[in-house]
């Protein structure tokens, strides 16, 4: 999980967060790499698209 001051979002610091996360997987033989994003998240959801990301999941959350 990572997270971005809201000083700092929009200015590419997640993008190079989860880069150097995917450059750590790669090096240790990782083959796939899982993240979750809120649904309502649509700035991160277009950027996972458009950065190769495929939307394979939703997770279903009940409140008790």
């Amino acid at each position: 999980s990572a997270g971005v001051d809201k000083a700092y979002q929009g200015q590419g610091v997640y993008q190079e967060i989860y880069e150097e996360v995917e450059n750590v997987c790669r090096r240790n033989g990782m083959k796939v790499l899982n993240s979750n994003v809120h649904i309502e998240n649509q700035a991160m959801l277009s950027s996972a698209v458009k950065n190769d990301r495929r939307l394979d999941y939703f997770r279903t959350t009940k409140r008790l």
